[in-house]
């Protein structure tokens, strides 16, 4: 077979989701606003981690809806512990939702593409696609972690809220892990609202964690 070339509406096509990479770029850099308050706001995020954790052994499931607004498979997990908190950072609601809406069109767009790009650049699509994906579903979470850390209320778009990282070591035992336990290193992150409760809106794998700076 000949080589595959690009049409003028993928070179197009492409030059837009470049665009749209810069634009969820600046948009980042603008949302980022510093640390939040420090030794306070870590111990309480630490605190939430651990109840966190304890739903998950627990399989709470009415715990985990007021703790979280992602989805864990929980069954299989048995415990865990927290092994590192990172310095809460600060970035405003609308910071938040402008990230939301940018990974979102960049995610359409990218879908886009399909018909558009030659064979050999596929799964290059698929993967930039899925990281898009991944990234504007953590937003949407993040956004109702605003929510729900207010139970309920719904705060002006000026809002500063407060973010956390905090890596943690989960147990998992079941006849599907094995005849031993084993445990796996995950990222939780999670976002409080002034005066609001600390929610977990991210818990990846640590190799699968989509990493969304500056949050």
């Amino acid at each position: 077979m000949g080589r595959t070339e690009s049409s003028p509406r993928a070179g197009a096509a492409s030059g837009a989701v470049a665009a749209l990479a810069i634009t969820a770029v600046a948009a980042a850099l603008a949302a980022s606003a510093g640390c939040g308050r420090g030794p306070e706001d870590a111990r309480a995020a630490r605190f939430a981690a651990e109840r966190y954790i304890d739903a998950l052994s627990q399989n709470d499931l009415a715990s985990l809806r007021q703790r979280s607004t992602c989805v864990v498979p929980s069954e299989a997990i048995i415990g865990g512990m927290v092994l590192r908190v990172d310095g809460p950072r600060t970035t405003s609601l609308a910071a938040l939702d402008s990230l939301s809406r940018t990974a979102e069109a960049s995610h359409r767009t990218l879908d886009s593409l399909w018909a558009l790009v030659p064979e050999g650049e596929v799964d290059s699509l698929f993967l930039r696609s899925e990281f898009y994906a991944r990234r504007h579903l953590l937003y949407r979470n993040a956004l109702r972690a605003v929510t729900l850390s207010l139970d309920g209320e719904e705060p002006p778009p000026d809002t500063v809220i407060r973010t956390c990282r905090v890596r943690v070591r989960m147990r998992y035992y079941s006849s599907l892990v094995g005849p031993k336990p084993i445990d796996r290193e995950h990222i939780l992150r999670l976002l409080a609202a002034p005066g609001g409760r600390w929610i977990v809106f991210s818990a990846h794998l640590r190799q699968d964690d989509p990493r969304p700076e500056p949050i």
